[in-house]
């Protein structure tokens, strides 16, 4: 993946599940590693709003496409 060795499996109960188990987790792993490489996305809520009263603080948002 990354030229780093990881073992694989739990010698305990070598069964084909863990492999599988572990080829899941690994796409996991790399998505996860790009999305946390890719930059943020920072969206303002609550800007200059007092919270207090019964109500508190309510707001509606719709979010682009490409971050939701």
């Amino acid at each position: 993946m990354d030229r780093r060795l990881t073992e694989l499996g739990w010698f305990l109960y070598p069964t084909f599940n863990f492999v599988v188990w572990h080829a899941q987790w690994f796409i996991y792993l790399k998505n996860l590693t790009a999305r946390l490489q890719a930059p943020a996305t920072i969206i303002n809520v609550f800007n200059d709003t007092v919270m207090q009263g019964d109500k508190g603080a309510v707001t509606i948002m719709e979010l682009p496409e490409a971050i939701s």
